[in-house]
């Protein structure tokens, strides 16, 4: 009967020490590729057309998988480009993951032969030490181990402590940490390990680490006994490869940024919130940037490719260093020469854009505080006299005028509870002299019509300017430079010594007259008056529409609000306010009046907070002759033999003073022929377009009772049809209303 693995010697001592650590770089990309395929552990890659419960594989005397005729085949790189091949051939399959992976694989195999077998021993370890039924050879059996191997490695398994998940990180990454110089990390990894279990592998890295790790330490002793002797070059250089051994230990790199460097330097810049930072150097990026501060190096950016950045987290108050330190690359931290360093400077910025402004006796200072400042400090010179200021800037009153210097530092409070102060900027600013008030403004009408005299007081010494101001402007009192007056218009300059000036404004004009006192760009704001002339009303029409309701209308006079109609009739007067909008919605003005003869006037009303008003003239005036209309109508003839057609007039006047005057103009009807038996002749155009058939005057037609004249069509000459229409001629023709019958009534056939 065949005796089983470690039958004679006992399985503890038949079972080699199970790996503590894959000791694989980069191991997490590498179990991340296999999750993706959905395997277990790295063995099962070994299977890829074959179903889970039938995977079978040795591994506790090398990786080997079963071949025909109860043969084992030993796992090396042609065999995992065999099982790559059956991989891709496989339908649906992830082939970017499978070729990740087994790429992975060959690297380590590469290195190590034995690689893949610790890979799959440890995984086989994690997995079996976290089975929910306990670490025995079931479990072992279920994760595809040959049953001759499953009771001695489930027994060495459980003879090794619990991995816990802070044992498990560093397992697994203190070869990532050792690669990359990093030993400070790769010692701790070692630490958190604890108990390798006699992996003689994991055992020599750790001893490696250590004594790398002691050595690069120790040589920063003699790199500072060579700078006491004044070898600064050999101590920099022993720094340097300190850094380079321990990437990760601050004592190398803190000795590296202590050493002397004439290389170039870094170019810093405050702002009120930052500050630039600009380099070049004799090689390129990447870069690690350090900074400095109470004797404290704070890494800024780890990995940086530009030669340029911006501290914003620079502790305000204190001063600061800056080293920048070029690296050998983005994935390898190792530092590859001597550092770059900067001045030391304080960061204390001074106050942004300061803008000095003088005024009446004083100067008045803005500007942008720095965040962080906790007070701004102000000095007058010469004297140095404090000002009282704010964060955003100062008011100094009661000087005279002359020239001053002011010297502005911004007061901080460091994170320590100390003071600082900013170096401070000095500025300069001049006290000008400015006009005098003026202390009064009036003005009358003139005897000419449409003349105004302004009278002032005060302003003495300076240019009294009569401005046109807009409604908002500043108060009475307010200095300013000319340049900073609202637009306006100048309307009078005089000597304040003249006291008066003679004004002709336009017609229309409607101003805020407002007296300013001038001295070289100076100027002082004061009283104002409202002064108004009314535009005149023009082209004022009236036409009668009904007998007692009239239409006017007329050129709205320039920007006046509201314009009063007044009119006089049968003794008495009438008015009434239109405003500008009705009026022009309307088409005009329509008044109910009576028949009587009406004097209309119309002018513009003006404003009620004038202060002057100048008078212009008389309103538009225009008289409308009493109500006056002559009707007529065609009478065909009658049956009687010789009968002819006949015309009969009405005449309306009801406000005839005398019926003996003729106030009616002359009645003269045309009749023209032409036309077709269809077509009618067009109507007379004018009394001289056709052939009068009647004439009457305006004593013939006569007030209330009807006239009947015939007419004799025949006499014309002209054969029918005609056309009549009637016309009235005369001084009153204008005035008087002619009601003709409808125009089919006046065709004559």
């Amino acid at each position: 009967m065949p005796q089983h693995f470690g039958h004679l010697l006992g399985l503890p001592a038949a079972v080699p020490a199970l790996p503590a650590a894959p000791l694989v770089p980069r191991v997490d990309e590498l179990q991340g590729h296999q999750r993706r395929l959905k395997l277990r552990h790295a063995a099962d890659a070994l299977f890829p057309d074959t179903p889970v419960d039938s995977r079978r594989f040795r591994v506790l005397d090398g990786l080997h998988r079963p071949e025909r005729g109860r043969h084992w085949r030993a796992v090396n790189r042609r065999t995992l480009n065999e099982s790559r091949d059956v991989w891709h051939a496989l339908p649906g399959i992830d082939r970017s993951a499978v070729t990740a992976l087994f790429a992975r694989y060959d690297q380590a195999l590469a290195a190590d032969p034995m690689a893949l077998r610790r890979i799959v021993l440890y995984e086989l370890t994690v997995l079996l030490q976290q089975h929910p039924r306990g670490c025995g050879p079931e479990a072992a059996r279920e994760f595809g181990v040959d049953p001759d191997e499953c009771e001695a490695l489930a027994f060495a398994v459980r003879q090794r402590p619990r991995l816990t998940v802070e044992g498990r990180e560093a397992a697994e990454h203190i070869v990532d940490a050792w690669h990359l110089g990093e030993l400070r990390r790769a010692h701790t990894h070692a630490t958190r390990i604890g108990d390798t279990g006699g992996d003689q592998r994991l055992d020599a890295l750790i001893r490696k680490i250590t004594q790398r790790r002691a050595a690069a330490l120790a040589s920063l002793t003699e790199a500072d006994r060579l700078e006491r002797t004044g070898r600064l070059a050999d101590a920099g250089a022993l720094r340097l490869r300190a850094a380079r051994t321990a990437v990760d230990e601050n004592a190398p790199v803190t000795a590296l940024l202590r050493t002397p460097h004439d290389g170039p330097r870094i170019r810093a810049r405050i702002r009120p919130d930052a500050i630039d930072l600009e380099w070049s150097g004799h090689t390129t990026g990447p870069y690690r940037l350090v900074r400095a501060s109470s004797r404290r190096w704070t890494v800024l950016v780890p990995t940086l490719d530009a030669t340029a950045f911006t501290d914003d987290t620079a502790p305000l108050g204190e001063r600061v260093h800056y080293a920048v330190l070029p690296l050998e690359g983005p994935a390898d931290p190792r530092v590859r020469e001597l550092p770059l360093h900067s001045a030391p400077l304080l960061f204390a910025p001074d106050v942004g854009q300061p803008h000095i402004t003088d005024a009446r006796a004083r100067i008045t200072a803005a500007w942008q505080p720095p965040p962080g400042a906790s007070d701004i400090i102000v000095a007058r010179h010469p004297g140095g006299h404090p000002v009282a200021s704010t964060l955003d800037g100062f008011t100094d009153r009661d000087l005279v005028p002359g020239d001053y210097q002011y010297t502005i530092c911004c007061h901080y409070r460091t994170a320590s509870g100390e003071d600082g102060l900013s170096p401070g900027i000095t500025v300069s600013a001049t006290v000008h002299p400015w006009p005098d008030p003026i202390t009064s403004l009036d003005a009358t009408p003139a005897g000419d019509c449409g003349s105004v005299n302004a009278v002032w007081s005060g302003g003495r010494g300076s240019e009294v300017r009569l401005l046109d101001l807009p409604s908002r402007t500043p108060a009475e009192g307010t200095d300013l430079l000319l340049d900073e007056l609202p637009p306006h218009r100048i309307v009078a300059s005089a000597p304040a010594a003249r006291g008066s000036t003679e004004l002709r404004p336009p017609r229309g004009t409607r101003a805020r007259l407002t007296a300013v006192s001038v001295l070289d760009g100076r100027a002082r704001i004061g009283p104002s008056i409202q002064l108004e002339l009314p535009a005149p009303v023009e082209r004022l029409t009236v036409l009668r529409e009904a007998p007692d309701q009239v239409h006017l209308a007329f050129d709205w006079p320039g920007d006046a609000a509201r314009v009063q109609v007044s009119w006089e009739q049968y003794g008495h007067q009438h008015q009434q306010i239109v405003t500008k909008s009705a009026y022009l919605t309307r088409g005009g003005l329509r008044l109910d009046v009576g028949t009587a003869a009406v004097r209309f006037r119309a002018e513009a009303v003006v404003l009620a907070d004038a202060d002057v008003v100048i008078p212009a003239g008389a309103g538009a005036t225009v008289e409308l002759p009493p109500y006056r209309a002559i009707s007529y109508e065609l009478v065909k003839p009658g049956w009687r033999a010789g009968s002819r057609r006949r015309v009969v007039l009405r005449a309306e006047y009801p406000n005839r003073s005398d019926p003996s005057e003729s106030d009616l103009p002359e009645f003269v009807l045309v009749a023209r022929a032409g036309g077709t038996k269809k077509l009618p002749p067009p109507r007379p155009r004018n009394p001289a377009d056709g052939v009068t058939v009647l004439r009457l005057s305006g004593v013939e037609i006569g007030d209330g009772d009807p006239v009947q004249r015939e007419i004799d069509l025949a006499a014309t000459g002209e054969s029918a049809p005609y056309t009549l229409r009637a016309f009235l001629l005369g001084p009153h023709a204008d005035s008087t209303r002619l009601k003709e019958p409808p125009h089919e009534r006046l065709v004559v056939r």
